[in-house]
């Protein structure tokens, strides 16, 4: 499972925004993956 750093970063911005307006309890596991995703893309972009 990888992401598409590229196409993400409109959508992710997106994302915080609704993550701020909704519950944060609701979105941890979102923002866990969203972390999640930006490392593993680190990782596969700086090799």
């Amino acid at each position: 499972m990888y992401c598409l750093s590229s196409y993400n970063s409109v959508f992710t911005v997106k994302a915080l925004e609704i993550q701020m307006f909704f519950s944060e309890y609701y979105f941890w596991p979102l923002r866990m993956f969203y972390l999640s995703c930006v490392i593993q893309s680190r990782k596969y972009t700086f090799r």
